[in-house]
């Protein structure tokens, strides 16, 4: 069973390749293409994992579709987060983010953290509709039904070139409990910067890992990716301030 210490050997980097599942399929023939995808991650979504491509390019059908390239230095999958927008304010976060398939909630970082209960959702813990909890050293919120007053505002996060654009109710589960937290104090694998955990990819209808092109891709029919360059991104983008 997988956890966030152990788990399968999908990383990016190995000094041996004999060590990584998808390289040792791939070079004795067993599949075409140095990927591996997921499709659905979470079992009750009756996901599917595949290595080696998407049968029929199943992926490649959605509206809403990027690929984002690998930061080779980073310690795995990963890249950096740019921006957050909110309420079309930007606000600078410049952080490395890798991507961690067996760590629960969407995102854990004191950044985000940080900046989500300092800004758009203040108000709400200040009212004590939202509480700060702690769960093993982390901190993350525990919301009351008032908290679905903010739940259709949009929040944008940048990678690069490649926006991705959620609604606020994305980042709680259906007990209102944020799927934010912070890092812990002793960081998780030493890492100080943006850790994109199993409900990050679970937004997204496919999430496809490529050794050869050196990047991520995601596809989704209902989460909004876009090009930051495109005229209905650039007007959101008004204000900045970090």
């Amino acid at each position: 069973v997988a956890n966030r210490i152990f788990g399968l050997a999908l990383g990016y980097h190995f000094k041996n390749e004999s060590c990584s599942i998808v390289h040792n399929l791939y070079n004795n023939k067993y599949i075409e293409h140095r990927q591996f995808a997921f499709h659905n991650i979470k079992e009750n979504m009756k996901g599917y994992f595949y290595i080696g491509g998407v049968p029929n390019n199943d992926h490649k059908v959605y509206k809403y579709k990027s690929a984002i390239q690998v930061n080779p230095n980073l310690p795995t999958w990963g890249f950096t987060l740019n921006d957050v927008v909110i309420n079309n304010t930007v606000y600078h976060i410049n952080k490395e983010a890798i991507v961690h398939s067996a760590m629960t909630r969407m995102f854990t970082s004191d950044d985000l953290y940080e900046l989500l209960t300092t800004t758009v959702l203040k108000e709400f813990i200040e009212r004590d509709v939202c509480r700060i909890k702690e769960r093993s050293y982390q901190k993350y919120l525990e919301c009351k039904k008032e908290i679905k007053d903010v739940y259709e505002e949009e929040i944008d996060f940048v990678f690069g070139k490649t926006v991705i654009q959620f609604k606020m109710k994305e980042l709680f589960d259906y007990s209102r409990h944020s799927l934010f937290s912070t890092n812990t104090p002793k960081k998780i694998h030493g890492f100080d910067g943006v850790i994109l955990c199993v409900e990050f990819i679970n937004k997204f209808n496919y999430t496809v890992f490529d050794y050869d092109s050196k990047q991520v891709e995601f596809y989704s029919d209902r989460i909004g990716i876009f090009e930051k360059n495109t005229s209905d991104i650039k007007k959101r983008y008004n204000i900045k301030i970090r």
